[in-house]
């Protein structure tokens, strides 16, 4: 962690938690993108470090930071990173992503249901019978296409075993599922602890209201910082963009317990041409919160939605504009 905020810090200014996703990100990337999103339609904003001294957007990402403010008249934005991709490094997963996992999921909606993992009200026979099809065809083209990538050294290890596997290295963690002795025992809780320290430094510095904002599995890990770690009063407000939440929760049902305590605002923004992130319609923080989804179109081809968020301007104005400061422009249309 960086020092904490102290010069030309507002006493209860709101703060901003991102958690970022799967892959190999160096630390301070995912907060130079969200610092960018939010200097795009925060007329006459300025960054400043863990000092208070001005900097640069890129200055986040070429001193790898994991802390700055956002400064706009009177109002400060603190902004914090939860970064994780160090507590999976290359030589811990190499070879470590195994395409039979991939096709065993398949099965694993229908197993909950059986099993009473999955509400029948919320997760109908025909309905699982459906997604368990949808994965079943998926698999076979998946796992055939796999059989060629494995072939190649650079494929699978920058592409399988580092991005990927990602998802199964946290799943597999978290619900107990790997074998004795393995490297990656406990890694889901580091998360977590990172996580979880971020929160109390953000306490620490002063903060007021906190919000936290997870990209793809960065938005599972902060709903489950949220729900197993952090006091039920402590975030203000969840926003998830890209979030495959409602997947992992069918096919990964025991790690998602019923009735958790939290109860604030959930906005949930997903692409069509984005394939990982979902609707949570059978998703629910607390038995009696609404999730507001929000459909965005125009991020960008089929796949490449996935890593525009941050930039959309319509994302980060809501964003920018729940926090608290000016927006110029910048709301989305339609549900």
């Amino acid at each position: 962690m960086q020092a904490a905020h102290t010069a030309g810090d507002v006493a209860s200014s709101p703060a901003l938690i991102v958690v970022h996703g799967i892959g190999r990100q160096q630390l301070g990337d995912t907060l130079h993108q969200v610092a960018c999103g939010l200097l795009d339609v925060c007329g006459g904003a300025q960054l400043l470090d863990a000092s208070g001294a001005a900097i640069a957007a890129k200055d986040i990402r070429e001193r790898q930071l994991d802390r700055a403010s956002l400064r706009q008249g009177s109002f400060v934005l603190r902004l914090y990173e939860v970064y994780w991709a160090d507590l999976l490094p290359d030589d811990l997963v190499h070879d470590s992503f195994n395409k039979f996992n991939f096709e065993e999921v398949t099965w694993f909606g229908w197993l909950n249901w059986r099993a009473g993992l999955l509400p029948a009200d919320a997760y109908p026979r025909w309905l699982v019978v459906l997604r368990t099809l949808q994965l079943w065809s998926l698999q076979i083209f998946a796992s055939l296409a796999l059989e060629v990538l494995i072939g190649f050294s650079k494929i699978r290890s920058t592409v399988l075993d580092q991005t990927v596997a990602d998802v199964w290295h946290y799943v597999h963690s978290l619900g107990g599922e790997l074998k004795a002795g393995s490297p990656l025992q406990g890694r889901s809780e580091q998360v977590l602890d990172r996580l979880e320290a971020t929160w109390k430094a953000a306490a620490a510095d002063g903060a007021g209201a906190v919000h936290l904002m997870g990209h793809s599995l960065g938005s599972v890990v902060a709903y489950h910082g949220l729900v197993r770690r952090l006091p039920a009063t402590a975030v203000q407000r969840l926003v998830t963009v890209g979030s495959p939440l409602e997947k992992v929760c069918f096919l990964w049902a025991k790690l998602f317990p019923a009735g958790p305590a939290w109860a604030g605002d959930w906005l949930n923004v997903l692409s069509p041409a984005d394939p990982v992130s979902g609707w949570l319609k059978r998703f629910d923080a607390s038995g009696t919160q609404r999730v507001v989804n929000r459909r965005l179109w125009g991020l960008g081809g089929y796949g490449e939605a996935h890593v525009g968020y941050f930039r959309d301007p319509r994302v980060m104005g809501d964003v920018a504009a729940a926090l608290g400061a000016s927006v110029d422009g910048g709301s989305f249309e339609g549900s």
